[in-house]
């Protein structure tokens, strides 16, 4: 008499397929991505054939993995309905993965409107210089800073990027009436923002925002570089450092008195800030599009709000 597979082994597997990554199903059957990775290999060993396969880091059943949840059913799905029954539904989160200063400077500090709007929708927020590598099948909403529309489709462009140089209140630039920018900058250290995505979907270098000024040429001394926005803006606050910033992502510092922008640095920086929603579950969806809808309202205002000034 054959041995009957590991029922632990075929809801892996089941999950995996389904989420498409092993961290999706083992944050789904309460287990570590490890413990999933074994009950795979264990039912793999059983199988007379491959079961699975990865294609571009994720998880895709072959036809004879099909064909094993094809006489599972809706076996699986029947089971956690039947425990939403005993403990209540389980809401899924609108998993958000997004620019990692957008995040950090704009949207979480802005959170707490859509909440209140929504305050059954749970968001869950990853920050992250790399948005578009780290999307997974289960995430609901890209938001990408990018000077061209990314590969792919669904892409929509939130808005155009404006960059200003920032100083902390008070600082004595703000008062230097000298005229043209060397004279204005020289005397004072700068922050460089950089990090490993490169200049394409990096933040805006000193050069390329004199470029845009009308003060192509310049040179520029090497000072104190950074990985994000949020950790220049917090440079400039404590010292007497200037550093190019998104204004959408200064706004709260900008509204708050706490940082100003210096006169005629004003620019178009040539980047725009895209957004993707992906369908998932048909209620994450439904979630997914009412924060799209807002965070395109929200930072469309904020946009046209920092334009202003």
């Amino acid at each position: 008499m054959s041995k009957s597979p590991s029922m632990t082994a075929l809801r892996a597997f089941e999950a995996v397929v389904r989420h498409g990554t092993l961290t999706d199903a083992a944050r789904e059957l309460c287990v570590t991505p490890a413990a999933i990775s074994h009950r795979l290999s264990d039912l793999q060993a059983a199988s007379s054939a491959r079961l699975f396969e990865r294609a571009e880091g994720v998880f895709v059943a072959t036809p004879h993995g099909l064909a094993v949840l094809g006489q599972l059913g809706d076996a699986f799905q029947r089971i956690r309905e039947a425990h939403e029954v005993m403990v209540g539904p389980v809401v899924n989160p609108v998993e958000v993965v997004v620019s990692y200063s957008f995040a950090v400077m704009w949207l979480l500090p802005n959170l707490a409107d859509f909440q209140s709007r929504f305050p059954d929708t749970r968001i869950s927020i990853q920050p992250t210089h790399k948005p578009i590598t780290d999307s997974k099948p289960s995430t609901s909403l890209t938001i990408v800073h990018s000077e061209d529309r990314p590969e792919g489709a669904g892409w929509q462009r939130l808005f155009e990027d404006v960059c200003a140089i920032l100083v902390a209140e008070g600082h004595p630039i703000l008062r230097d009436d000298r005229p043209g920018w060397p004279a204005r900058l020289r005397d004072y250290p700068l922050v460089h923002i950089s990090h490993e995505s490169g200049t394409r979907r990096g933040e805006l270098s000193w050069r390329d925002w004199a470029s845009i000024a009308g003060a192509a040429g310049m040179s520029f001394p090497i000072g104190l570089h950074v990985t994000a926005e949020h950790a220049a803006l917090d440079v400039t606050m404590t010292s007497r450092a200037l550093a190019i910033v998104s204004l959408i992502n200064a706004e709260r510092h900008l509204r708050e008195g706490k940082a100003a922008v210096v006169p005629g640095s004003q620019i178009l920086s040539g980047k725009s800030y895209w957004i993707r929603t992906r369908n998932t579950s048909k209620e994450a969806s439904g979630k997914a599009a009412e924060f799209a809808a807002w965070i395109r309202a929200s930072a469309s205002a904020s946009a046209e709000r920092c334009k202003a000034r």
